[in-house]
C-alpha cells in the first residue's frame, strides 16, 4: 500500500550529544546503534529534540498485526549528493483473523538503550492508512549525516 523513506528526522538532544561526545573523544565507550522502529498512530505528538519517550509511547500505532521492528543498520549508503547514511528496512503488514483494528500511520520513532533516538512525522498527505488485512507500510530508515559542499 505504501513505501516511505526517512526525509527529515528529528534527533533526540541526548542522542545528538552522545554522537558528538563520541566523535570528540570525550566519551570512549562504544556507540552502538541497534534501533527498534516504532510507528506513530493517528494522534501524533509534537516532535522536537526534547519530546519525551512517554509522548511517543502514548501515540504508538495500534492496528491489527502491528509490532515494533528491531532492525540492523548497514552502510554507508549515499541517499543524495550531499549526504551519507546507515540504512535499514522495516515492513509492517495489517493482519487479523478477527475484527480488524484500523489506524493511520503519521510517522515513526526509533528507540535504543531505553530512550528514543530519532523521530519523524510524514509530510501532509503522506500518512498511511492501515485499514484491512494486507495493507502495509514499507519504511526505509536512514540515519543520515549531511555533507556540506565546499565553501567558495
Amino acid at each position: 500500500m505504501a513505501t516511505r523513506t526517512t526525509a527529515a528526522p528529528v534527533l533526540r538532544r541526548g542522542f545528538a550529544d552522545a554522537i558528538l561526545n563520541h566523535l570528540s573523544g570525550s566519551d570512549t565507550t562504544s556507540l552502538t546503534l541497534t534501533p527498534v522502529v516504532h510507528l506513530i498512530g493517528a494522534t501524533p505528538p509534537s516532535v522536537t529534540p526534547d519530546t519525551t519517550l512517554a509522548s511517543f509511547t502514548a501515540a504508538e500505532a495500534a492496528f491489527s498485526g502491528y509490532g515494533a521492528a528491531s532492525v540492523t543498520l548497514s552502510g554507508p549508503v549515499n541517499p543524495g549528493p550531499n549526504s551519507q547514511a546507515l540504512a535499514a528496512g522495516a515492513l509492517y503488514i495489517g493482519n487479523s483473523t478477527t475484527t480488524f483494528n484500523q489506524d493511520t500511520i503519521t510517522g515513526y520513532y526509533t528507540t535504543s538503550g531505553g530512550n528514543w533516538q530519532q523521530a519523524e512525522l510524514f509530510a501532509d498527505g503522506q500518512q498511511v492508512p492501515i485499514a484491512a488485512n494486507g495493507d502495509f507500510l514499507d519504511l526505509l530508515l536512514l540515519v543520515t549525516l549531511s555533507l556540506r559542499p565546499p565553501l567558495t
